[in-house]
């Protein structure tokens, strides 16, 4: 029996989006910063990279940071 708390792993080794916040927090936690300034930072190069246009968050996205 597994906990229902236990969140899914992947099982088969493939990248997906779903597993993009544990990602995050994994990379977050081996460079020594937080979250939030690394998602900014992989955004703003991604941005850049591919030439993306900024998009203003929404009210309710920028309710959903805090």
């Amino acid at each position: 029996m597994l906990p229902r708390s236990l969140r899914p792993k992947p099982k088969n080794g493939r990248n997906e989006p779903a597993y993009l916040p544990e990602v995050l927090r994994e990379v977050a936690l081996h460079r020594g910063e937080s979250q939030e300034d690394l998602a900014r930072h992989s955004t703003a190069c991604a941005r850049a990279f591919f030439d993306l246009p900024t998009v203003q968050p929404t009210e309710d996205e920028n309710l959903q940071l805090c």
